[in-house]
Formats: structure tokens, C-alpha cells, sequence
């Protein structure tokens, strides 16, 4: 028993259905242009960057409330601090050694930065709240002993 070939019509069909719009689209050509404008002007690569910079902060913020809980003070400053002294270095950086000649490369190179500015924060953060909960826990088990 032979297996039934569908007809050489269907089956274009059928792939044309699944496969994906072509980059050459007047859609997608539309959107790149518009991206393109966005990010050249100067409105909206600021506009992108503050939107940037608030995702950030809220994808912060969700992070620390849920896995982390609550901040003492000890651990709010050295968070504070640490960043602080990290966005220094990261200005310095950005204005004498990268230079950059147009704003929507001084916008990434800030976006970056700020990414890895946050990185920083709850790198330290984890590292004083460790210090704490094994300070914490080598105290609890010498009173027990």
C-alpha cells in the first residue's frame, strides 16, 4: 500500500500558511523605518531610554521584593554606596573612554551601564545579606551548644 501524496498545490499552500512573513513586507519596512526615526531623533532615543530605565527599575524592584524581602539599613547602604561609586566610574568611562559622537550611543552605552549598575546592587546586597544570615547562624549555634 502506497502512502497518500497530497497534491503538489496543498502542500504550497500548506508552507506558505506556516512560514514567516518576508523582511521585504511594506509592514516590516514601515516598522524598521520608524525604528530608525526613533532612535536617530533626539525625543525618542530619550523616550526610549527612560522607558528603558523604568522597566529596569520595576524588573528591580519585583526581584528584590519577591526573592529578597525586606531591606535593613546596613544592607540599603551598602547597596547605595556600592552603586554609587560604580555609576562614578561608569560616567568617567563613558565620557573619556568611549567618547561617544552620537546620542543614541551615548543612550545604549547608559542603558548598559545601568543594567550592570543593577547587577552591582543585588550582588552586594546578596553578599552582605549572606554575611548577615551566617553571622546570624554561627551565633545561634554557639548558644546552643
Amino acid at each position: 500500500v502506497r502512502p497518500a501524496v497530497p497534491a503538489p498545490g496543498r502542500a504550497a499552500l500548506h508552507m506558505a500558511a506556516l512560514s514567516p512573513a518576508p523582511l521585504s513586507s511594506p509592514d516590516f519596512i514601515r516598522l524598521q523605518a520608524f525604528l530608525e526615526y526613533v532612535v536617530q531623533s533626539e525625543p525618542g532615543c530619550l523616550t526610549l531610554f527612560h522607558a528603558f530605565l523604568f522597566v529596569l527599575i520595576l524588573t528591580g524592584l519585583l526581584v528584590q521584593r519577591t526573592l529578597l524581602g525586606d531591606i535593613n539599613d546596613t544592607e540599603r547602604d551598602t547597596v547605595v554606596h556600592a552603586v554609587q561609586h560604580l555609576v562614578f566610574k561608569n560616567i568617567l568611562f563613558i565620557f573619556y573612554v568611549l567618547n561617544p559622537e552620537t546620542l543614541s550611543e551615548l543612550m545604549f552605552w547608559l542603558g548598559w551601564l545601568c543594567g550592570l549598575s543593577l547587577l552591582k546592587g543585588f550582588c552586594e546586597f546578596c553578599n552582605v545579606r549572606v554575611a548577615e544570615l551566617s553571622q546570624a547562624s554561627s551565633l545561634s549555634t554557639r548558644s546552643i551548644r
